[in-house]
């Protein structure tokens, strides 16, 4: 493992906010273009294509929808081991999926040493391409979040 910060959003741009991970990573490429201990990746629903890219941090932050039964575009934040990483723990349309990649990553003793996901309750999860409106405006907080998560983590090191 490398020491390095990874930002994977995660997310199906069909289901209208289930997308929102997706939707927030261009802004954050933009942001950390020119910093060379961050990598930020769209992870889309590559499932278990994603174990090189979580086997290959120190620092991994998810960013998903996370349907937890809050108030529609309630930030969410998870970390450590209340981060799902086990089948039969599914926070989102494609969970199962990703759940197998940390489970491997545990079981091959690749699992990074910090690891956050930060995720909106979803405004909707309606067959709908791209992020509702609302859940494109609660962006800006989702991003603020991750930014913030970041910075803690450099402060630490």
């Amino acid at each position: 493992m490398t020491n390095k910060i990874t930002i994977l959003g995660i997310g199906n741009m069909l289901f209208s906010d289930e997308g929102i991970g997706v939707h927030c990573i261009p802004f954050l490429q933009e942001f950390y273009a020119d910093c060379e201990d961050i990598i930020v990746e769209d992870g889309a629903t590559d499932g278990m294509m994603l174990s090189g890219i979580v086997e290959d941090t120190n620092h991994l932050i998810i960013i998903d929808a996370i349907n937890a039964g809050k108030e529609p575009g309630t930030i969410i934040k998870l970390e450590g081991d209340e981060v799902p990483n086990y089948v039969g723990v599914k926070v989102s349309i494609h969970q199962l999926g990703f759940s197998e990649v940390l489970a491997v990553a545990k079981v091959r003793d690749q699992y990074p040493e910090n690891i956050v996901m930060i995720g909106m309750q979803p405004y909707s999860l309606e067959l709908n391409p791209g992020v509702t409106p609302q859940g494109r405006e609660t962006a800006k907080k989702l991003i603020e979040a991750v930014k913030q998560q970041v910075e803690a983590w450099r402060k630490s090191s």
